[in-house]
């Protein structure tokens, strides 16, 4: 099979998966690597992971799933801009996290967990030049962000900022 028949029938399936069963799957995140690879994460309603490579014009090239895992809840994808991995980050529904590790072709690496932390939950992720960010929302608003090694994903530096009157960090819960 060609890979514009392949290409072809992978956007054939999703549209007719979307359009058949609504509410499905949504987009949570995108992260651009430096060899000009967009990586994609969409979750499931039952809190199934979908891996997509993106080429520079937005096709996908690849394309894994992960899980679902009970109680588990993909929530944020970032990618390292120097080697190509991709952090997933992932929330239970107990408040602990579990982030991954992923190659540039999207395979499973390794990854750490950490929590739960009573009053905090985690929100987002991030990747610049300065490396690896996760943030935390405590109860309050407080805002509390993480840096971590995006090699062996431990905690190097933790900073809470706030409350302050009138701002919440980040989206409201969604449970």
């Amino acid at each position: 099979m060609s890979l514009f028949k392949k290409l072809f029938a992978v956007v054939i399936a999703i549209t007719l998966w979307t359009t058949l069963v609504p509410g499905s799957v949504f987009a949570q995140g995108i992260g651009l690597g430096g060899d000009g690879f967009t990586r994609q994460l969409w979750t499931g309603t039952d809190w199934r992971a979908g891996l997509w490579k993106l080429d520079n014009n937005l096709n996908p090239v690849l394309t894994i799933p992960y899980g679902p895992f009970p109680q588990w809840e993909p929530i944020g994808i970032a990618v390292n801009q120097a080697n190509n991995n991709s952090y997933v980050l992932w929330r239970n529904t107990n408040g602990s996290i579990s982030l991954w590790i992923v190659d540039p072709n999207l395979n499973y690496v390794t990854s750490q967990g950490y929590g739960p932390f009573a009053g905090w939950i985690i929100k987002g992720i991030a990747w610049g030049p300065g490396g690896l960010r996760i943030y935390w929302r405590f109860y309050d608003g407080t805002l509390g962000i993480w840096t971590l090694d995006g090699n062996t994903l431990a905690a190097t530096n933790s900073k809470p900022y706030g409350p302050f009157f009138g701002f919440v960090p980040g989206p409201l819960p969604s449970y």
